[in-house]
């Protein structure tokens, strides 16, 4: 079941705004807004200001009114669900070097293999990132979310708040170039854990959304439901992360 945040100014803005408010982001610049919210078709519109829009592919469908705020994306893995992107968020779209991802996401599949949120990388190269959450016995963290910059040296994040068990979480990854650090959010903050970043190359690999590339062939890695993916130039702070939690989360009445 979704906790609200008590953020006073994000509810009074949401509220006056209506649910069409994305983040009021101060820091961090909006480049990719998937809200998933089409009722039918292949294509998943990106609203942001870089038009990435994607294809669905393996049955991956839209369910209206199921997701966190509107509709959302259903994936299954064993049908190739997934949406492709395209060669797209190369770090050239990031000015200032930096990158957040934020997505909502609900599973409660258990699963012997990570679960990929997000990708844009191929397993057989070192640069990139992956973005979802631990398989079942994951090391002791099951069901965590993990966010991995992906090079010679890879880094990674992984939460200590588990993210198969039902219910809608915001799932945030940021990474800021060396010297700075990579962290990840579950929910409403704060960082639930923060590592030193590696350097961050760019790549050829599409940008997935439930999948990840080996051998340059998307492959569909998460079932569950996803929405309001977004990326962001920039790293967003704690407090932007609460206001999107909150923002977002306020108008969803709990989907059990």
């Amino acid at each position: 079941m979704f906790k609200p945040v008590c953020n006073a100014r994000a509810l009074a803005i949401s509220l006056v705004l209506g649910t069409s408010l994305a983040l009021p982001a101060q820091g961090a610049q909006l480049v990719s807004h998937w809200n998933l919210d089409e009722a039918s078709g292949t294509q998943a519109a990106d609203s942001g200001p870089a038009g990435h829009d994607g294809t669905l592919a393996g049955g991956a469908s839209f369910v209206p009114g199921q997701g966190i705020l509107g509709g959302a994306l259903s994936l299954v893995s064993t049908t190739g669900s997934l949406v492709n992107m395209g060669n797209v968020l190369s770090l050239g779209e990031f000015p200032s070097g930096s990158f957040s991802i934020a997505a909502w996401v609900r599973s409660s599949t258990p699963s012997t293999e990570t679960q990929m949120i997000a990708s844009k990388t191929d397993f057989t190269i070192q640069s990139g990132f992956a973005f979802g959450f631990n398989p079942t016995g994951g090391g002791g963290f099951d069901g965590s979310a993990v966010f991995f910059v992906i090079s010679a040296t890879p880094s990674g994040v992984i939460s200590t708040t588990p993210v198969n068990d039902g219910q809608w979480h915001l799932v945030v990854g940021t990474y800021a170039p060396p010297p700075g650090v990579s962290q990840i959010f579950v929910d409403y903050g704060p960082a639930e854990s923060t590592v030193a970043s590696p350097a961050y190359t760019s790549n050829s690999a599409n940008f997935l959304l439930g999948g990840v590339n080996i051998n340059a062939q998307p492959v569909s890695y998460l079932t569950g439901l996803l929405d309001e993916v977004k990326v962001f130039d920039g790293v967003l702070s704690q407090a932007e992360v609460e206001a999107l939690y909150s923002v977002e989360g306020i108008f969803h009445d709990g989907f059990d």
